[in-house]
């Protein structure tokens, strides 16, 4: 016999089912209904339930982890940038003396009160502090960049305004910093 399909709420007419070849008269309808009761399955979803939550805390333990990292790192390259900062006043010093020193020695030599050696050393000395002043200079510029780098602004392209404003908001954070401690 041929099927006849309906929706609920829907209404077939006689003439409809003539077209079928279906006599309405003696036609048999038969209603299937299914239904599922998860009497067994309660505890396996109250698993499932417990095993989320545990790997949202996990997440949420991992995301906070993260940010303190984030957070250090950026406190270790500005200590990184502000000793960078101040080797570049010492390397200064260091070559400023060396070059006093060797102009000295250069001086005594022509006079011929001091020795070859003596002068070779103050221009060794000389040249591994202008080295020493480039190398910190260097340095610098490679923590400046890392700490643009993890705060993804780029600072030396920055008009003065801008820098003033980085100026201000760095110290702010430093103070509150301080504050939390």
């Amino acid at each position: 016999m041929d099927k006849v399909f309906g929706r609920y709420g829907t209404r077939i007419s006689d003439d409809q089912l003539g077209e079928f070849g279906v006599d309405p008269l003696i036609l048999t309808w038969n209603i299937a209904l299914n239904a599922s009761l998860p009497i067994f399955q309660g505890q396996l979803r109250n698993k499932k339930i417990q095993k989320d939550e545990i790997l949202i805390d996990q997440l949420q333990l991992s995301k906070s982890d993260l940010e303190l990292t984030f957070a250090f790192n950026i406190r270790i390259s500005l200590e990184n940038l502000a000793n960078s900062f101040n080797e570049i006043k010492f390397s200064q010093q260091a070559e400023t003396s060396s070059n006093q020193y060797l102009k000295i020695v250069q001086d005594l030599y022509k006079e011929g009160v001091s020795n070859i050696v003596t002068l070779l050393d103050a221009q060794n000395n000389a040249l591994s502090a202008q080295f020493g002043e480039v190398s910190s200079r260097y340095q610098f510029i490679i923590d400046a960049l890392t700490i643009e780098k993890l705060t993804n602004n780029i600072y030396l392209l920055t008009d003065e305004e801008e820098r003033q404003q980085f100026i201000i908001d760095y110290f702010d954070f430093i103070t509150e910093i301080k504050k939390n401690e």
